[in-house]
């Protein structure tokens, strides 16, 4: 199964139920740091091995550029900056597609993984070394 289309089924499948991982803020940032579908199939050292690996690839991202990326403007989509928690885990979920479907994707550590959720591996890799 392409994991585009595993994205979508489990996406559907799970009707935005959110499975936090240990140790999450309940804020913004947390929504941010948090790779939606990749948090419930791999485990926190998964997720910050990744995000340390891309912040190798890419060392000119600092906390706010990642959260700038993740959060900026799609064609389609534009988020505020006082929106819910639920409306820009929302439309953090929409570019992750979106990025799937434009080719933004990265292989790291063995994962193909979107533009975003790869961010979103760095911003949590960054906020849970402090």
């Amino acid at each position: 199964m392409k994991r585009s289309t595993f994205i979508y089924y489990a996406a559907v499948g799970t009707a935005m139920a959110v499975v936090p991982l240990p140790g999450c803020k309940s804020n913004k940032l947390s929504v941010l740091e948090k790779p939606q579908l990749l948090s419930r199939i791999c485990d926190v050292n998964t997720i910050m091995d990744i995000g340390k690996s891309y912040r190798n690839t890419f060392p000119d991202n600092s906390r706010q550029q990642l959260m700038d990326h993740i959060m900026a403007r799609t064609e389609s989509k534009v988020i505020f900056p006082n929106a819910s928690n639920r409306s820009i885990g929302s439309f953090v979920e929409e570019k992750v597609k979106d990025d799937f479907k434009s080719g933004r994707i990265l292989v790291i550590k063995g994962w193909v993984l979107s533009q975003t959720e790869a961010r979103q591996c760095a911003l949590f890799s960054l906020t849970k070394q402090n």
